[in-house]
């Protein structure tokens, strides 16, 4: 149940705030462009629809397409696209994943993901084993670009602060670049829906938009 009392699963697909939310992002950039570029996404949601892209793999760990993160078995530069959320925070090693999934980018590539409830806490909290039951190694904390940017060098990120459409709930898309003119085009595209998205973006106007929202939950 979100704080306004809406039910967050929608009855017809399933889908949830934060599908929701990635889904309101992608749909701003989906085009001509799009349908040209090859994406893998790694874990199943209904946030991104394959007949947006040329392409898209689908590998769900240990049942379908299975590919391990921390050595993805494809060669560098093989996709445009990575989409993965809600996942990371189950990658023992997930520093090794970050650099992994930016070796299997194209240099003009993007890499979209989303963790659980970020911006909630100052520094990532690590605990060494997978926590019962949702099976994750860690929670996330303000200095998760920190994190990656200095897992990959040359790696920029916008941060993109939302809401669900539907409940209201806040939360925050990530998009990692290597190329800097991708991100300031994805970013044109994207700040017109999204003014208060930050590149490198750390605890200033990305963090603000939902910190206290969540902390009231």
């Amino acid at each position: 149940m979100s704080r306004g009392g809406t039910l967050p699963a929608c009855a017809s697909c399933g889908s949830l705030e934060r599908h929701r939310t990635v889904r309101a992002v992608w749909s701003l950039l989906v085009g001509a462009e799009l349908r040209r570029l090859k994406a893998i996404q790694f874990s199943l949601d209904p946030s991104v629809d394959k007949d947006w892209f040329d392409s898209l793999e689908v590998s769900v760990y240990e049942r379908r397409n299975s590919l391990d993160l921390e050595n993805i078995y494809r060669l560098s530069g093989s996709y445009d696209i990575v989409i993965c959320n809600h996942v990371l925070e189950h990658i023992e090693d997930d520093r090794r994943a970050f650099r992994e999934i930016m070796r299997v980018l194209t240099p003009w590539g993007l890499f979209q993901f989303t963790v659980p409830l970020p911006r909630t806490r100052a520094v990532t909290e690590e605990w060494g084993y997978p926590d019962r039951p949702h099976g994750h190694f860690r929670v996330y904390g303000r200095d998760l670009i920190d994190r990656f940017a200095e897992t990959s060098p040359g790696t920029r990120f916008l941060c993109v602060p939302c809401a669900d459409p539907v409940t209201g709930e806040a939360d925050f898309v990530y998009l990692a670049f290597l190329d800097e003119r991708r991100l300031n085009g994805i970013r044109q595209v994207l700040g017109k829906a999204f003014p208060s998205l930050t590149v490198n973006g750390h605890e200033g106007s990305c963090a603000s938009a939902g910190v206290r929202h969540f902390a009231n939950r």
